[in-house]
């Protein structure tokens, strides 16, 4: 879907009007338990929410000129992979297998076999038609956002075909959509909530993630591409750690 998406495929930028941002603030909300704690931080009331619309019915929800949410028409609405890094247990998982990451990073639905091997994991309360983070076998923290074709169980099950549609993929057009959550000024009020972390810099093939607090890092992966040629460069990371 933002395989090649740019700025260019934003036919309209509309600052919505308080009801419709109350909505917007409210399904996301009821779709996201977890992130209702910092709800106000993401979606202040007072700052301007922005609707960008965009080719096949697809819009994205920014504050600040950061995007932070989408979906298509008037489905349900879905984290960027850069917020989902921030909050990631926000979503429910599946996980794919070792040798589909590559193919994930190039934009491919997620077949069945991908989840159903051993390398692969399945949350049986998924249900058909539901947002998913797709996490890869050996790495930590979410790929891609899916959105399930059929349900876990039948996934399983069936074994066959598209089982996830790849929505949002690391290093697509939305993740390099200017400019990195990271980095806007405006996003700072965030860091005095302790869930929050902050892309920090790629180092030596390793995107490293910290909080706000100097105890606590974490490496994120190393999709860098140094192991298999993937999507990330050093040379995308500046001085001070931004996208």
């Amino acid at each position: 879907m933002f395989k090649k998406f740019s700025s260019e495929e934003v036919s309209a930028q509309n600052q919505v009007k308080a009801s419709v941002q109350r909505k917007i603030r409210q399904s996301i909300a009821e779709e996201y338990p977890g992130l209702e704690p910092v709800i106000d931080d993401l979606l202040p009331k007072k700052s301007p929410l922005i609707v960008a619309k965009c080719q096949n019915h697809l819009n994205v929800v920014l504050v600040n000129n950061v995007p932070l949410f989408f979906n298509i028409r008037d489905g349900p609405y879905m984290p960027t992979l850069r917020l989902l890094h921030q909050y990631p247990n926000v979503m429910k998982k599946l996980q794919v297998d070792r040798g589909a990451i590559k193919y994930v990073l190039a934009g491919a639905n997620i077949m069945c076999p991908g989840l159903t091997s051993p390398g692969g994991a399945l949350d049986d309360d998924v249900a058909e038609e539901t947002p998913v983070a797709i996490m890869a076998e050996g790495k930590q923290h979410a790929l891609a956002i899916g959105f399930t074709k059929m349900s876990a169980k039948d996934i399983r099950a069936i074994n066959k075909g598209i089982g996830v549609d790849n929505m949002h993929y690391l290093n697509d057009g939305l993740w390099k959509f200017p400019p990195p959550l990271a980095d806007d000024p405006a996003m700072q009020p965030r860091r005095a909530s302790p869930i929050a972390v902050d892309l920090e810099c790629l180092r030596n093939g390793e995107l490293v993630v910290s909080s706000y607090s100097p105890s606590f890092s974490v490496v994120l992966n190393n999709y860098g591409g140094f192991e298999m040629g993937l999507a990330m460069e050093v040379e995308d990371c500046d001085s001070d750690g931004g996208w």
